[in-house]
């Protein structure tokens, strides 16, 4: 999924360095806190929620990636 991302960001993100090592940072802290949320979510509720809440969570990247999409196409019909 990360590389995926990775490569479908870099035309958003212009070959900005900045933009590109902040979305690398970011991505990499989701990374690192995800399973433990997963597991605090497992242990507190049941597996079951916690693999819902990953479906969650990938619906709603779909969901702001489409959002992102159709912002970025409206703006460079502005220029």
């Amino acid at each position: 999924m990360f590389p995926l991302c990775y490569a479908i960001s870099k035309e958003s993100l212009q070959g900005s360095a900045f933009a590109m090592t902040v979305f690398t940072a970011l991505t990499s802290i989701g990374g690192i806190l995800t399973p433990y949320i997963i597991g605090v979510v497992s242990n507190k509720f049941n597996i079951n929620t916690a693999v819902l809440m990953l479906i969650f969570n990938a619906v709603m990247i779909f969901i702001l990636s489409g959002v992102n999409y159709k912002f970025s196409k409206n703006n460079e019909n502005a220029y």
